[in-house]
């Protein structure tokens, strides 16, 4: 099992993943229902599988690139928190994610455009779309 965890996780680092984690069923054991991975997730390919599918109804937007996970369809980067939080010292991290908390969000309209807006426009804005398309963007279940 080692051996397969090291070739995915090269593969995805391969693939442009800057962390990759393997978690079991056992790593949050004693947790709270929405804690546990066979809750959140019974079957990950199934997580993926959704993820992939609500990623593919999105409005397309201009440029785009394709990516050897995905040939079928271009992949847009809409998000790169992930590299502005990061950090080796976790009370810098922790600064950082209240910082990118507290500062805003961006919208896709139907059109496909962005716009940034403030985090309570966030909020209004997400309420008031369509269940259908609301989950596109979050669980609604």
């Amino acid at each position: 099992m080692k051996e397969l965890s090291r070739l995915v996780m090269d593969y995805a680092r391969c693939q442009g993943a800057s962390a990759v984690g393997i978690a079991t069923t056992e790593t949050l054991f004693g947790g709270p229902p929405s804690a546990d991975l066979t809750y959140v997730l019974p079957e990950a390919k199934a997580a993926i599988i959704q993820g992939v599918k609500a990623y593919s109804q999105r409005p397309e937007m201009e440029g785009g690139y394709h990516h050897s996970l995905m040939p079928d369809m271009k992949l847009w980067l809409t998000c790169g928190n992930c590299q502005l939080i990061c950090h080796p010292d976790k009370a810098v991290r922790k600064e950082r994610y209240d910082m990118l908390k507290q500062s805003g969000a961006v919208i896709q309209e139907r059109d496909g455009s962005l716009k940034a807006v403030s985090p309570q426009d966030a909020v209004v804005h997400v309420e008031s779309l369509d269940k259908a398309t609301r989950s596109l963007y979050i669980d609604t279940q």
